[in-house]
């Protein structure tokens, strides 16, 4: 069987691309038709979304890729296992889609579709599971997540097609990679048909609307094809307006500095962007005033280790002070013990009292993020500010 997911037809107001066109609504319609430039962490997501699906078809995951490395397989092992975790927990006769288009045209809308990774389905308990892989570092918000919401609405009508109905909605997002791994929200389908109406329905009207306005910002300009393609007027308008807005102001109240924050997230975008659209010209043979292009200064290295090793051990220099030898890292390790660990209680304490985590320096995080709020106090003695 041939798993191929780059081939895939994509809508213009697909599921996956629901921060952009329901942030920024002429988004969809002004970035069709643009080739989408596909980067080493996308082709990576997409391969281990491929052999996700081959380990739960039992099929042999395919050989040859660079990608096929320990760490990514374990990755990889480790959804498909939750995945499997999860059918069991759904109790007798549930029904499992992997790779399912679905779509809502139940909401008088086909053209928006996407593909589900996983759907499971239990008719007696009118339970359906939605499951999403994410193979990246940074933790993906499950609650509200419009993506997700946008599959389960279209795994309803595509059970209701099929007489089948649903009563509670659980979504999962399987990441491998954070520290969590799995982060799940569940929900009535009555209250998911209300947010498909309330908020999803209004998105996709305004979104397919040709006068519809372009409304930059970080979130919807981050993966929009005019965004990194540095050709959205929309957003360098918006980026000069935010320049012309605090320029001549030199100190800002805290009220400023909050809602200037994210402002700057957009305009570091903005020059992103341009330092990406000047390096590019000059790779492709163009020209750029002031400037050339040059290789970056590299670090020697031995052309071979073994070899390098043989002729300074030949010199006579001891091997303690030729080799370096360190112990493997914490996560090697849990790696390496993890069915030890799993369910040995004793031994997984003993192990947690041989590692510390060190203070963290202080940075800035909106006041939604889940680490505690550092607490800042001024010393009576000298003034000075203790964190």
């Amino acid at each position: 069987m041939n798993v191929d997911h780059s081939s895939r037809e994509h809508s213009i107001w697909s599921s996956s691309a629901w921060e952009m066109w329901s942030r920024c609504p002429a988004s969809a319609l002004a970035t069709k038709g643009i080739e989408r430039t596909d980067s080493d962490a996308s082709l990576r997501g997409t391969w281990m979304h491929e052999q996700a699906e081959r380990l739960s078809r039992k099929l042999s995951i395919e050989k040859g890729s660079g990608y096929n490395t320990p760490d990514n397989l374990e990755q990889i092992q480790r959804a498909v296992d939750f995945v499997e975790q999860a059918e069991i927990q759904m109790v007798e006769d549930s029904e499992m889609f992997l790779e399912q288009r679905v779509d809502l045209g139940g909401w008088g809308h086909s053209d928006v579709y996407g593909t589900a990774d996983v759907i499971l389905y239990n008719e007696h308990t009118g339970m359906l599971h939605v499951i999403d892989y994410k193979f990246g570092h940074t933790p993906v918000k499950v609650e509200d997540n419009g993506q997700l919401r946008i599959y389960a609405l279209g795994a309803i009508g595509f059970l209701e097609d099929r007489n089948r109905f649903t009563s509670t909605v659980k979504i999962s997002i399987v990441q491998p990679m954070t520290k969590a791994g799995i982060y799940t929200d569940v929900l009535s389908a009555d209250e998911l048909k209300r947010w498909g109406k309330e908020v999803l329905l209004p998105a996709i009207q305004k979104a397919k609307d040709p006068n519809a306005p372009f409304l930059p910002g970080e979130k919807q300009c981050k993966w929009c094809p005019l965004s990194l393609s540095s050709s959205c007027e929309a957003q360098t308008g918006r980026v000069l307006s935010i320049f012309d807005q605090y320029k001549e102001k030199e100190d800002l109240e805290p009220d400023e500095l909050g809602a200037l924050l994210p402002e700057l997230d957009l305009m570091e975008m903005w020059i992103a962007a341009k330092r990406t659209l000047a390096l590019t010209t000059l790779e492709r043979g163009g020209d750029v005033a002031g400037y050339k292009l040059v290789r970056k200064i590299t670090r020697r290295k031995w052309m071979d280790e073994e070899k390098a090793e043989k002729w300074l051990a030949a010199r006579k220099i001891p091997k303690e002070e030729r080799t370096v030898t360190k112990v493997i890292s914490i996560s090697q390790a849990e790696k390496k013990l993890r069915g030890v660990l799993k369910d040995n209680a004793i031994l997984t304490r003993n192990f947690e009292k041989l590692i510390t985590r060190p203070t963290g320096v202080t940075t800035m995080a909106p006041l939604d993020d889940s680490r505690e709020a550092v607490i800042v106090q001024a010393d009576p003695l000298t003034d000075e500010f203790m964190i």
